[in-house]
């Protein structure tokens, strides 16, 4: 699997991903938010659409990667994440080819 998030970027970014505090739904195990935040980073970095994120670069789907940043961004914690990893990625020489500051893109 590809790794955009090195453990120094993992550090800086856990802090700012709000803790989820739902019940425990039935069904498979949530993905943790580090895999999420894996293919979130991808979707920034090639400037591709949601449904576009190949499963095997972070073992989830790109409409999981999409609920969890609508998720974090309707509790006004996203603006703080993507600065945090596009500050990130750019430190490996990474630019991002898309914004996702507007939930919903």
């Amino acid at each position: 699997m590809l790794q955009l998030i090195n453990d120094r970027l993992w550090a800086e970014l856990e802090p700012l991903v709000p803790v989820d505090r739902r019940p425990t739904r039935r069904g498979p195990k949530g993905h943790g938010d580090r895999v999420v935040m894996e293919g979130i980073a991808y979707v920034i970095s090639r400037g591709i659409a949601w449904n576009s994120l190949p499963l095997g670069v972070s073992g989830v789907s790109g409409l999981t990667c999409y609920k969890r940043h609508k998720a974090w961004a309707a509790i006004g914690a996203w603006e703080r994440i993507e600065e945090t990893l596009v500050a990130g990625l750019a430190r490996g020489g990474i630019r991002p080819r898309k914004s996702l500051a507007v939930a919903g893109d």
